[in-house]
């Protein structure tokens, strides 16, 4: 039964996190198209279109479907205005305004701090907040481990650190990542001239942090970094791995049963 469970959840857990993503993506978008395809310029459009159709097409079907597909191509219609019109001069300063009438109103505004700080994270890519990659001396001397520089150390901030000799370089904070693992890692403060720039870009050093140095910048091999369901059926694996086994109940009871023997 504890193995039939232990097959039944992990088949389970595979099918919800799979689905999942693809149940919120077309979740959305169906929310969104039913909600411009109540609107008063799609029913004009689909009306119009209808219209044109043959008598032979003219049913319920083939007017919704037609709705539909009349919504979702207002729908991209909309985004891509939207996108070009903030972009321009005018649009980024009523965006703004926007903004900060929304920050300054109640309860509202924590809903959409926390909303935005979801497609940041969405959207935002881990190299935006590095700007190169370098090699520094840590966590040893002798031994050089492969950091980003997060930013220069301001002026202001220098009176914190001590001068022993004095850097006119300035300082750099850097992000250490561990491996495989770059998202958790060290920060540090080093001399700007402790540190040796690499000429490769944000996306291979990660890369080659991720594969524990098996994978190089230039190197043509394929990329096979596990999908979601590699992950999945190793997790499964793993849990298997560690499931206790226990033994029979004649194999545990038979040693029990000679040393009460021996005892009498």
């Amino acid at each position: 039964m504890k193995k039939t469970g232990r097959v039944f959840r992990n088949n389970l857990v595979v099918g919800l996190v799979l689905v999942a993503p693809l149940f919120i993506t077309a979740y959305i978008v169906y929310f969104l198209t039913r909600i411009i395809s109540q609107n008063w310029l799609t029913k004009l459009l689909t009306d119009y279109t209808f219209s044109l159709l043959p008598q032979a097409l003219k049913d319920g079907t083939v007017r919704f479907v037609l709705s539909q597909i009349i919504a979702i191509l207002l729908l991209v219609l909309a985004l891509f205005l939207i996108g070009f019109f903030v972009r321009s001069f005018f649009g980024r300063r009523l965006y703004g305004l926007a903004e900060r009438i929304l920050i300054s109103i109640p309860v509202i505004n924590k809903i959409y701090i926390q909303v935005r700080h979801v497609s940041e994270t969405i959207f935002s890519q881990r190299e935006t907040m590095f700007q190169e990659v370098v090699l520094v001396e840590y966590p040893r001397k002798g031994v050089r481990s492969v950091a980003f520089v997060t930013s220069s150390v301001p002026k202001g901030f220098l009176h914190h650190f001590p001068s022993k000799p004095d850097h006119p370089e300035g300082l750099v904070a850097l992000f250490v990542p561990t491996t495989p693992n770059p998202t958790s890692g060290m920060m540090i403060f080093v001399p700007r001239s402790d540190v040796i720039v690499l000429p490769i870009s944000i996306a291979e050093a990660m890369k080659l942090v991720v594969s524990a140095g098996a994978v190089y910048p230039g190197d043509d091999s394929i990329d096979d970094r596990p999908t979601l369901l590699d992950k999945l059926e190793q997790w499964i694996t793993r849990e298997t791995d560690l499931a206790p086994v226990s033994l029979p109940e004649k194999d545990t009871e038979k040693p029990a049963r000679k040393g009460r023997r021996k005892a009498e």
